[in-house]
C-alpha cells in the first residue's frame, strides 16, 4: 500500500512537471512571436529545443511510471485475494473451535446433554 501511494506521488510530481514545462513552452512561444530579433529568435529556438527534449524524456518517465503501477495494482490485487483466503480459513476455524468448546463446556456443567452427545457422536 506504501509503495502504491509513493509511486502516485511520484507520478503527480511528474506530472506537474510537465505541466510547467507545458506553460514553459507556451510562454516561450509567445516570446518568440512578439519579437522580432534574430538574436532573440535563436536563443528562444535553442531553450524551445532544450524545452522540447526535457518533456520527450518526462514523457518517457511518466509512461515507465504507468507501467510500474499497473504492476504494483496487479500485486497488491494478488495479495488482497491471499488475504482474504487465509481470513476465511481462520473465521471456519474458530466456528469451529466455538462450536466444540460450547459443547465441551455444556457437557462438563450439566449430565442433561449426556446421552444427546454421545448419541450424535457414536451413532446408533
Amino acid at each position: 500500500m506504501i509503495t502504491q501511494s509513493k509511486v502516485i506521488v511520484k507520478n503527480a510530481n511528474i506530472f506537474y512537471k510537465l505541466l510547467t514545462k507545458h506553460k514553459q513552452y507556451a510562454s516561450m512561444k509567445s516570446i518568440m512571436t512578439q519579437k522580432t530579433k534574430t538574436t532573440t529568435k535563436k536563443t528562444a529556438t535553442k531553450t524551445k529545443a532544450e524545452l522540447e527534449k526535457a518533456l520527450a524524456k518526462d514523457e518517457r518517465k511518466l509512461a515507465k511510471d504507468k507501467v510500474m503501477l499497473a504492476e504494483a495494482e496487479e500485486r497488491i490485487v494478488e495479495m488482497t485475494i491471499g488475504e482474504d483466503v487465509r481470513n476465511a480459513v481462520l473465521i471456519v476455524s474458530l466456528l469451529i473451535n466455538m462450536v466444540i468448546l460450547i459443547t465441551w463446556v455444556l457437557l462438563q456443567v450439566t449430565t442433561e446433554y449426556d446421552y444427546v452427545v454421545s448419541a450424535l457422536v457414536f451413532g446408533r
